[in-house]
Order: structure tokens, then C-alpha cells, then sequence
């Protein structure tokens, strides 16, 4: 049996000896079951959800021991590596480097390398913003967009509003011809861009309600109105409303 765990973070004004062995699951939701494995003549089991809804199951992993111990060993390596970056003292710099992880299929170094880009502040504005108009980002569009906002604050409010505009341009060139029931035809091959871009727009309108760039007014309503006006995109009011927020921070 391998349980995978974490150090949690010692608290202000305590003893680092008082919590040396505070450990907490390393699983993203801190469950202790689906952070054990167990290897059993080489081969690999660990609790998994077949179906959702359903149980969690202990079932076989595709992972053979040996590429279980070679897939630690990767992780432990990024892991050391994100830790050298966030020690670069130049800010632009540190956000380059930080940009592959944004494609990395190690999950919480996906995470750690979007929250450090906020992090970075103005300097990381240009790096995101490239990772913005690059296709292949575009499955990260969402994530990058909260990071930009967090990063460049008000300095990128022209951009998002800008940004906005090209979305409510594509809304107007897409929705008339989206079947009816769209979102849910898994078969339908042209399902998921719209989707995503769905995604995008959602997180633009929450970009520009947090910093409340002002000169977005006129889009944010434009949008609003359009959305309202095609039944195919009445199964996301949510976004209606975020517009109606914007419009009511940005009147006030």
C-alpha cells in the first residue's frame, strides 16, 4: 500500500515542530481513500468512479508498478522545477517560464502555474496575453482569463471589453444556427466550440464585474440584449445575469 500525502502549511506564530506531522491527503479533495494505491504482484489498484452518480470502487489501474514509480518520479520533478521558478526574481522572466506548466498534464502544477501568472502582477500581462491568442491554449482560455484579471487589474480592462466584442460577434455569426438542445448532443461534432466559448464569455463578463471597466457599459449591454433575444442560449441565463450585474456595477 502507497499513501500519498501533504505537508500542510504551519500556521502564523506556530512551531514548524509543533505541526511536523500535520499531514493532510494529497487527493485535490482530501480524501484519504483516492490518495492509496495498492500493488499487488506488480500490479496497480486504486478507488476510482466508474459512473457518475455511483460508488467508488477499488478497481485495477492501465499502470503497472514500474510506470506508477516512473509517474512519481515525473511529478516530483516538476515539482522541483516549479519551485526554482517561483524563486526567479525577475517577474517577466519567472512568467515564460511558468507558461509550459499551463499545459501540463500534472494537474495541481496546472493550478500552481495559473495562480502564480496573477500573482506576477503587470509584468505577466504580455506573456498571458500571447497564451490569450494562441490556439493552442484555447482549451485554457478560461482559467487565463481570471489569471489576467488578477494579474494586470484595471490595466486590462480595454483588452476584455475588446475581447467581449469579438465574443458577442461570434454569438451573432453561431447562435441563429445551433440546433435546438445543442449543448446536450454529445454526438453533434460541433458541439464543444461553442462550449468553450461559452466558457470564455462567462469569464470575460466576471473579468470586467471585478475590475468594473467602465467603458464596457455599452458592450455588456449589447450582449445582454443579444443573448436574451435568441432561444437557443436561453438554457444559459446565468450568464443574463452576470450581464445585468456588470451593467449594474458599471451604471452606478
Amino acid at each position: 500500500m502507497v499513501l500519498f500525502l501533504k505537508r500542510n502549511p504551519v500556521s502564523k506564530g506556530a512551531s514548524a515542530a509543533k505541526h511536523a506531522s500535520d499531514w493532510s491527503s494529497a487527493n485535490l479533495y482530501s480524501e484519504f481513500n483516492t490518495s492509496v494505491v495498492w500493488i499487488d504482484s506488480g500490479l496497480v489498484y486504486a478507488f476510482d468512479q466508474p459512473a457518475n452518480p455511483g460508488p467508488s470502487l477499488l478497481l485495477p489501474m492501465d499502470d503497472s508498478e514500474s510506470r506508477l514509480r516512473d509517474r512519481v518520479a515525473e511529478i516530483k520533478r516538476v515539482q522541483e522545477e516549479l519551485e526554482e521558478i517561483v524563486k526567479i526574481e525577475n517577474v517577466q522572466a519567472r512568467a515564460v517560464r511558468l507558461k509550459p506548466f499551463v499545459h501540463s498534464d500534472v494537474f495541481p502544477a496546472k493550478q500552481f502555474a495559473l495562480k502564480e501568472l496573477g500573482l506576477a502582477g503587470p509584468s505577466a500581462v504580455a506573456t498571458i496575453t500571447a497564451m490569450l491568442d494562441d490556439a493552442a491554449f484555447a482549451v485554457d482560455t478560461p482559467e487565463l482569463i481570471k489569471a489576467y484579471v488578477a494579474a494586470g487589474g484595471e490595466g486590462v480592462g480595454q483588452d476584455l471589453d475588446a475581447r467581449l466584442r469579438e465574443q458577442l460577434g461570434f454569438w451573432r455569426r453561431t447562435a441563429p444556427a445551433l440546433p435546438e438542445g445543442w449543448q446536450n448532443l454529445l454526438d453533434w461534432p460541433a458541439r464543444e466550440a461553442p462550449l468553450t466559448r461559452y466558457r470564455e464569455t462567462y469569464e470575460l463578463v466576471l473579468g470586467l464585474q471585478r475590475i468594473r471597466y467602465s467603458a464596457a457599459l455599452s458592450t455588456a449591454r449589447q450582449f445582454r440584449d443579444f443573448w436574451r433575444s435568441v432561444p437557443q442560449l436561453s438554457v444559459f441565463n446565468q450568464l443574463i445575469e452576470e450581464c445585468d450585474r456588470l451593467i449594474e456595477h458599471l451604471s452606478n
